[in-house]
């Protein structure tokens, strides 16, 4: 079982590492060329590739067929008859790290929306809430239920078009799923804590994200 998560493990981070350089080297050519749009939406190959590299492996075939039927029962049996575990204990080491990662992001998180104080809704417009604590500039949150936060002094500090744009900002996110979009890259995150090109793929595709809504706006 531990041999399987570590070859799993190996497949998925080489294979999403690989997307996430080739992403990083195009999504400024591609924004430039094709637009914002394009330029955030190139993101999706990353976890796709991930996908695909999680999928079972074809069958050996031809003349390698027997050596792989004699090579690969011969080599579970030596791991499994050697007396140190390591595979194990990597696998656990794993485990909590992601485990504690998670936790990690999720008490961030739940700090952040206690800071934002009693949320109540907009007089204009009561899908909106109004985060009475909360100062600084309007946002998303919630991941099944994306709701749109604004500060304290909304009204005072954006007037007219600009509240206008503010707003449509906003509501692009809500309306393109870039809260559930966040919510799995965090996942990603936690999972892959140990792969740093996973940490700078998430700031450089949040960038890409605001530069996208931006443009839609």
């Amino acid at each position: 079982m531990s041999a399987a998560v570590l070859a799993l493990l190996l497949r998925g981070n080489l294979a999403l590492s690989a997307a996430i350089l080739v992403i990083l080297l195009l999504r400024r050519p591609i924004r430039h060329g094709f637009g914002a749009r394009a330029g955030y939406a190139m993101w999706l190959a990353a976890p796709a590739c991930l996908l695909m590299a999680l999928l079972p492996p074809s069958a050996p075939a031809g003349l390698l067929a027997p050596v792989a039927a004699v090579a690969v029962p011969a080599a579970r049996r030596a791991a499994e008859a050697a007396t140190f575990d390591w595979q194990a204990v990597v696998s656990a080491l794993w485990l909590v790290g992601a485990l504690m990662a998670f936790g990690l992001f999720a008490l961030r998180q739940a700090r952040f929306v206690r800071a934002l104080g009693p949320l109540t809704p907009w007089v204009r417009d009561s899908r909106v809430l109004i985060g009475r604590g909360y100062d600084g500039g309007p946002l998303v949150v919630g991941l099944l239920r994306p709701r749109i936060v604004l500060p304290a002094d909304f009204e005072t500090r954006f007037e007219g078009e600009a509240r206008a744009l503010v707003l449509a900002h906003e509501q692009v996110h809500v309306a393109r799923g870039d809260a559930f979009i966040n919510g799995f890259s965090v996942a990603l995150q936690s999972l892959a804590w140990f792969n740093p090109l996973v940490h700078i793929a998430v700031r450089r595709l949040r960038v890409d994200q605001e530069i996208a809504c931006d443009a839609a706006v």
